[in-house]
């Protein structure tokens, strides 16, 4: 799902998706997880959405479990603002609820947000107790970009897909493009 943003400065507000994105990718790199797609995930977001302002009809919510057919959730946030940014997430097991062990937590300077989010792929890893091969490590730890504008963009443009603003997603896709043109 996407991270909640709880910062205080709004220009951050795109790391929510942006983050949650780069970490369903980090998590994909070994065979032994398999990662829902983020449009599927979404899907199941916007159906729960209708359900909640009673725009479907009653069998929504068995309709929209029987979507994810997950066993793990990583639910996440990003708090703080300018100068400092704190990543937290949970990792909950579908049949079991959370376990109780709070959050995994990593935090330090706006610019070190990419850091952050690998550091938190590594924790997600072990708390699910999934030990990586050398390879699958340097596959999670490599930077898919080193410019927090290109990230900040990225997670514009997927705001705007996720609103069926396909307009001002590609706007945004292509600024980042231009911010790190190997992103």
């Amino acid at each position: 799902f996407p991270f909640l943003f709880q910062g205080e400065d709004p220009r951050l507000a795109p790391l929510s998706r942006a983050l949650a994105e780069m970490l369903s990718t980090d998590l994909a790199q070994t065979p032994r997880l398999t990662v829902l797609e983020r449009a599927r995930v979404q899907a199941l977001v916007d159906e729960m959405a209708l359900a909640q302002r009673g725009l479907t009809d009653g069998g929504t919510a068995a309709r929209s479990g029987r979507l994810l057919g997950a066993a793990h959730v990583v639910q996440g946030s990003v708090r703080g603002g300018g100068e400092a940014v704190g990543l937290d997430a949970f990792v909950v097991d579908v049949a079991r609820g959370p376990d109780g062990g709070g959050p995994l937590s990593r935090a330090g300077g706006a610019e070190q947000v990419l850091d952050l989010e690998k550091e938190l792929a590594l924790g997600i890893y072990a708390a699910l107790g999934v030990e990586l091969t050398p390879a699958e490590r340097a596959r999670v730890t490599r930077r898919q970009t080193e410019s927090l504008q290109a990230l900040l963009a990225f997670g514009t443009g997927l705001e705007a897909m996720d609103a069926g603003d396909f307009a001002r997603a590609t706007e945004a896709f292509r600024t980042a493009a231009q911010a790190d043109p190997g992103f």
